[in-house]
């Protein structure tokens, strides 16, 4: 499978739409079969239905680019790994990696897998035995609403407190501020844009679950006042001229998506508690050098973006293991890939091109495969003898392109 140029790449990463495209609809027969089931049996067949499909975005090329990242949807019947969706009412699920927030009345609930491979299960019900709620089935952390009757909410729940803002939600100025206090959980995207004159978040102290949160071209210095968040699908920082520091996410302990583009003062990144992502974009933030945080992040399900950061090394990653496509390019301090040491598989595609300093990618060979395309190319220290005493002795599925790389010296 040829590797997507990094137009397309950048253009799809978070523009999924929640849906199950069309060839994983269930049958008109097996409708009529659904049909004959009560609730409860319905959503266990079409939750173990969709636990049978993978996660679409960590391999296919073909990625629906008709919306922006971090976008929720709204309906009842299943969605795609990755995002999320507002279930309105019991018998739903989430394919894997996703999340549902299940709506009942004063009392929501939010389930859903903690990794991309289990399917998360939501249904409220209110009364207990037979008929009650089963909430977080099959999926490795159930989180759960402040009230959750008649079922068990996952083996890991979460309290997201009983204040919820449905949808979208924006926060533009001070007095959007004010008619936020409280709130607890939101779910759909929470933007903040630049019109709020706040140089950090601590108002919004009260937030413990997001579905997405999107900040773009604020006034914030810092995040810090989320301290209390400890679920993110997707988290998404663009064009913040003013933003030096991400951090204050002590709590946090799930998150998806990680999208960080063009926060020209960015030095800082920590997010302590992440062990594992979907996907993870760095992109045009040269002046941030190190990033702190990422110390247990072991495993990347979908694409891992390095793209003109001003990282020296990739120590800031140093507990990766696996990752699915990993493209390393445009990074104009990067001079190897020093902490790459621990990274044993790389699933899909390898493409390192245009790090000028880069002389030497010898942290990757200790790779036990790489599956996908292998591209290197305009680096202009890296030499070809450098590049083959790498990947001579990892196992491959395709034959390096190699180009614009120095011959070996004499």
């Amino acid at each position: 499978m040829p590797f997507q140029p990094h137009e397309e790449v950048e253009a799809c990463l978070h523009d999924r739409r929640a849906g199950v495209r069309a060839n994983l609809l269930p049958s008109s027969a097996f409708q009529r079969i659904l049909g004959a089931m009560d609730g409860l049996k319905r959503v266990v067949v079409i939750a173990l239905v969709l636990a049978s499909t993978s996660y679409c975005g960590s391999f296919s090329p073909s990625v629906d680019q008709g919306s922006r990242g971090g976008s929720s949807s709204t309906g009842g019947g299943p969605v795609t790994a990755g995002k999320s969706a507002v279930v309105e009412r019991p018998g739903s699920s989430a394919a894997a990696g996703s999340t549902a927030l299940g709506v009942g009345g004063s009392n929501p609930s939010l389930s859903g897998a903690g990794s991309a491979g289990s399917a998360g299960l939501s249904a409220h019900a209110e009364g207990g035995g037979a008929g009650g709620a089963t909430s977080g089935v099959g999926g490795n952390s159930g989180v759960g609403g402040s009230s959750v009757t008649g079922g068990s909410a996952g083996s890991n729940a979460i309290d997201c407190g009983g204040v919820v803002r449905n949808g979208e939600v924006r926060i533009e100025t001070s007095a959007d501020v004010a008619a936020f206090a409280g709130v607890t959980q939101v779910t759909g995207t929470l933007f903040i844009r630049s019109g709020l004159a706040r140089t950090d978040l601590s108002e919004l102290g009260s937030l413990r679950c997001i579905a997405d949160l999107w900040v773009e071209k604020s006034a914030l210095v810092s995040t810090r006042g989320l301290s209390g968040v400890v679920s993110i699908n997707s988290l998404i920082f663009e064009d913040n001229g003013a933003l030096e520091r991400i951090e204050g996410f002590d709590s946090l302990v799930k998150l998806n998506f990680v999208r960080l583009r063009g926060n020209r003062a960015l030095t800082k990144v920590e997010l302590p508690n992440i062990t594992q992502l979907i996907e993870m974009m760095l992109l045009g933030d040269e002046q941030l050098t190190r990033m702190n945080g990422f110390e247990n992040l072991k495993t990347i399900s979908g694409n891992l973006f390095l793209d003109g950061v001003g990282f020296k090394d990739l120590s800031a990653l140093s507990a990766l293991e696996s990752v699915t496509t990993l493209e390393v390019r445009s990074n104009p301090q990067l001079e190897s890939f020093a902490g790459f040491e621990n990274l044993k598989q790389i699933k899909g595609n390898l493409w390192v091109s245009r790090n000028p300093l880069l002389d030497n990618i010898d942290a990757l060979g200790g790779l036990y495969e790489i599956r996908g395309d292998i591209i290197i190319d305009q680096n202009q220290r890296l030499t070809q003898c450098e590049i083959s005493k790498t990947l001579d002795g990892v196992p491959m599925h395709g034959t390096p392109q190699i180009g614009g790389s120095p011959a070996c010296s004499p």
